[in-house]
C-alpha cells in the first residue's frame, strides 16, 4: 500500500482520489480537501444496485460536495446506465472493454461517486459506513455478515434505525416477494423448477434448473474453499472424485461463494463478487433449450481477464454474468446478484454458501475484508465439509 497523494494548497492539504478499471482503460479522479477524509464508503443492496452490477451488494464511495473538491476528471470511454431519472438521477460508468464499473455520475455535481472496487488506494481514503436499502434483499443480503454494520430498509437518512437490525424485518416478510421477484414454478405435467437470472435491462437473461444426475457426469478439480481440512497440495488432485459444486443434504442446491480476489474486483468495481457454480446442462434459455453462452445472450460483451479466463457483462447496463475457465467450461460461474430467489438475494432455497470468504488475503480494503470474512465463518462455517 502507498501513501495517498496530498498536495498543498494555500488554504488547506488536498488529496488526490482514484479509480481505475481492470484493463486500465478508464479511470476516474478528484482531488478533494483532506478535511474531508475519509470519504464515507455505503454498501447498498437495492434492486438497481443488484440487478445492475451481478452483485449481492456494491460498495460506493460518495465524492465531498462540489465546493470542497476539484470537478471529476474522466480519463478513457466509459459506458453510461441511467437507473433513475430526475435532477439528481444515477448514472453508472463502467468500462466497455472490461466492464468495471469505476464511478457514478449524476446530473448534480454534488451526488457523484466512485465504485470501492475500482479505487486505488482506500487506507486513509474510506471509512466503511453501513448497508442502505437492505429492505430490497428480503433476507438480509450481506448484513448477517457483517453484523457490526447498521442496515437501513432505505436510505441511511429515512430508515430505520432501531436496535433491531432493518434486514430482521425483511426476512420476516421475505415471502411477500416483491415486483423484481420471478417466482420457481413446479407443476403436475413434469416441468423442471426452474429460477430466474436477469440483468437490469433484462437483454441477459435465462433460467437455472436444479441438479440432476447430469450434473454430477463432469470430473473437476476440488474446490478447497469447502474442504479446510484438505492441503492445497490435495484440492487439484481430487482423487475422491467429490461432486463439490452440488450442495445440500439432497443435493438440491449449488455451492457458492464471495470472492475479494484482485481480478474479481478490479474487473467489476466492487469490493465483492458473489458466484453461484452451476453446470451448463443446467442452464437454460428462454425456449428452454440448454443456454449456449454467448450466442443465446444478445449484446453480451466478453473480457478476458487472464489466459483461458474469460468474463462475461451486458454490454448494456453492465452487469456482471458469468466466469467462465477453460480447464472447466462444464461448469459456470454466475453473478448471484442476477438471481430472482424468492427468499432473496442470497438464494438458500438454490445456493449453499462456502464456509470462509474466497481470497480474502487479496481484499484491498482490509478492514472491510477481515469483518466480512469473520462474518462469513460465523454464519456459513458449518458449511464446511469433513475428509
Amino acid at each position: 500500500m502507498t501513501d495517498p497523494q496530498t498536495h498543498g494548497s494555500s488554504e488547506e492539504n488536498s488529496t488526490a482520489v482514484a479509480a481505475k478499471c481492470h484493463c486500465g482503460q478508464l479511470t476516474a479522479s478528484a482531488t478533494v480537501s483532506s478535511s474531508a477524509l475519509p470519504l464515507p464508503l455505503w454498501l447498498c443492496s437495492c434492486d438497481s444496485c443488484r440487478f445492475s452490477s451481478g452483485q449481492i451488494a456494491i460498495t460506493c464511495a460518495f465524492l465531498p460536495p462540489a465546493s470542497d473538491r476539484s470537478s471529476l476528471h474522466i480519463t478513457g470511454q466509459a459506458t453510461r446506465y441511467k437507473t433513475s431519472e430526475g435532477p439528481s438521477a444515477l448514472i453508472r460508468c463502467f468500462c466497455p472493454k472490461c466492464g468495471a464499473f469505476v464511478y457514478e455520475d449524476s446530473p448534480d455535481p454534488n451526488r457523484q461517486s466512485l465504485y470501492g472496487g475500482a479505487l486505488t488506494e482506500t487506507t486513509g481514503i474510506v471509512e466503511v459506513k453501513g448497508i442502505t436499502f437492505n429492505g430490497d434483499a428480503r433476507d438480509g443480503g450481506l448484513a448477517p455478515c457483517l453484523p457490526q454494520l447498521k442496515a437501513w430498509d432505505g436510505q441511511k437518512d429515512g430508515g430505520a434505525g432501531s436496535s433491531s437490525p432493518a434486514w430482521e424485518s425483511s426476512i420476516q416478510t421475505a415471502q411477500q416477494g416483491g415486483p423484481h421477484v420471478a417466482q420457481s414454478y413446479k407443476d403436475g405435467e413434469g416441468k423442471p423448477e426452474l429460477l430466474l437470472a436477469r440483468c437490469h435491462c433484462a437483454r441477459a437473461s435465462f433460467n437455472i434448473s436444479r441438479p440432476t444426475p447430469a450434473s454430477s457426469a463432469m470430473s473437476l478439480n476440488l474446490e478447497g474453499l469447502f474442504y479446510p481440512s484438505l492441503t492445497t497440495e490435495e484440492w487439484p488432485e481430487n482423487e475422491w472424485d467429490i461432486k463439490w459444486w452440488v450442495r445440500g443434504d439432497r443435493k438440491d442446491r449449488y455451492a457458492a461463494v464471495l470472492c475479494t480476489c484482485d481480478s474479481c474486483r478490479r474487473s467489476s468495481g466492487f469490493d465483492v463478487q458473489a458466484w453461484a457454480f452451476v453446470p451448463a446442462v443446467n442452464m437454460h434459455a428462454e425456449s428452454g433449450a440448454q443456454l449456449r453462452i454467448p450466442e443465446d445472450l444478445v449484446g453480451l460483451s466478453v473480457y478476458e481477464s487472464s489466459p483461458g479466463v474469460n468474463r462475461y457483462f451486458c454490454g448494456t447496463c453492465g452487469a456482471k454474468v458469468f466466469f467462465r475457465a477453460e480447464e472447466r467450461m462444464g461448469l459456470v460461474d454466475v453473478s448471484v446478484g442476477l438471481l430472482r430467489a424468492e427468499s432473496g438475494s442470497r438464494a438458500e432455497e438454490w445456493l449453499e454458501w462456502g464456509p470462509k470468504l474466497s481470497h480474502g488475503a487479496e481484499a484491498r480494503n482490509k478492514h472491510l475484508g477481515q469483518a466480512l470474512d469473520e462474518g462469513v465463518r460465523k454464519r456459513f462455517g458449518e458449511n464446511a465439509d469433513k475428509r
